[in-house]
């Protein structure tokens, strides 16, 4: 072979491993560039609870949370170790059955995101309640302790058929006259919906619905007295007399969406079904009467002092009350 032409050969073998190799190190340079976004939107998707591992790490994401958890220099809030918790508040056992533990991790309104359950001890009572991650790193706190004068309420989350449920145990004292109680207790499913918990029920009702009233009494505070009257078509009667965002007697429409979502609500929880009379047992509170009016002439009224009859009630008042803001009334 002549010397020209092995010049030529080893020349052209030389560029093809440069070539490659800059192949090689472009092709590692995009690995890199892919694995570093990979991981960034792996960590943009990971919530902060998602990185809580102690309880000292849930106590202080819970304080940061609610300023109402720093409004006391005197009465420091804490977690109690898991140990503790299940001694104190056994319950009957069922703390020890349910394997109840101080904090647990779960995805209750199944949107991908870490959600919280979490026992706190203050002032000298266990405080249970839930915090929802609504993404952008901001949160929902809903309490689950209904009677802050009973310890024994008590929460376990549980998956069903790949679905989010949560086991709440609550002694209750129940009013059996308007002067005497009986002390009971009770077991509910209970399932995330309409942004809160509820009783589930596997077989709502289907009522006919024509129409709807509901009216506040006042409280030792600043609980806002109103009345609403709402038709089967939307129109509504607002009459505002006191803490309210305005006061004066008002008419409106809901949205159809807003009044689709309180009629399946009232339909959900099986209204008819529920107790006629509902009341905590604790003084200077307010009253919620509702009554509900069917096509078939029936009426349900429920007169429920502590606005706490049940978990699906307390959400019912909730969207009723949150009318006098979210539509559009007039003189």
């Amino acid at each position: 072979m002549a010397f020209k032409e092995v010049c030529f050969n080893q020349a052209t073998l030389l560029l093809a491993n440069k070539t490659i190799f800059t192949y090689q190190l472009k092709t590692m340079k995009q690995f890199v560039l892919t694995l570093i976004f990979s991981l960034a939107i792996g960590w943009g998707f990971a919530n902060t609870i998602d990185s809580l591992h102690s309880d000292q790490q849930v106590l202080d994401f819970v304080v940061r949370l609610d300023k109402r958890f720093r409004s006391s220099e005197n009465v420091k809030m804490t977690i109690q170790p898991t140990d503790t918790l299940v001694k104190k508040l056994d319950c009957q056992g069922i703390a020890k059955q349910w394997n109840i533990r101080s904090w647990e991790k779960a995805d209750f309104n199944h949107d991908d995101k870490t959600d919280l359950l979490v026992y706190v001890y203050w002032y000298n009572q266990f405080y249970l309640f839930t915090v929802m991650d609504n993404g952008n790193n901001t949160f929902k706190t809903l309490w689950l302790t209904k009677d802050h004068y009973e310890p024994c309420q008590l929460a376990k989350p549980v998956m069903v058929e790949n679905q989010q449920f949560l086991l709440y145990y609550a002694r209750k004292h129940r009013m059996k006259s308007m002067t005497e109680f009986i002390d009971t207790s009770t077991i509910d499913t209970l399932v995330y919906m309409k942004g809160n918990f509820v009783e589930l029920n596997r077989k709502p009702a289907k009522y006919h619905i024509k129409s709807i009233k509901f009216r506040t009494s006042g409280c030792f505070g600043t609980c806002p007295i109103f009345e609403l009257n709402i038709a089967a078509d939307g129109t509504a009667k607002y009459v505002a007399e006191g803490y309210n965002p305005k006061q004066g007697s008002f008419k409106g429409k809901l949205s159809p969406n807003r009044l689709q979502e309180l009629l399946s609500l009232i339909n959900y929880i099986n209204i008819k079904k529920l107790q006629d009379n509902y009341q905590v047992n604790w003084t200077d509170d307010q009253t919620g009467n509702l009554s509900i009016q069917f096509t078939d002439g029936s009426t349900k009224s429920i007169r429920d002092y502590g606005m706490q009859g049940t978990f699906g009630l307390s959400l019912l008042y909730n969207m009723l009350s949150a009318l006098r803001e979210s539509e559009t009334w007039h003189n």
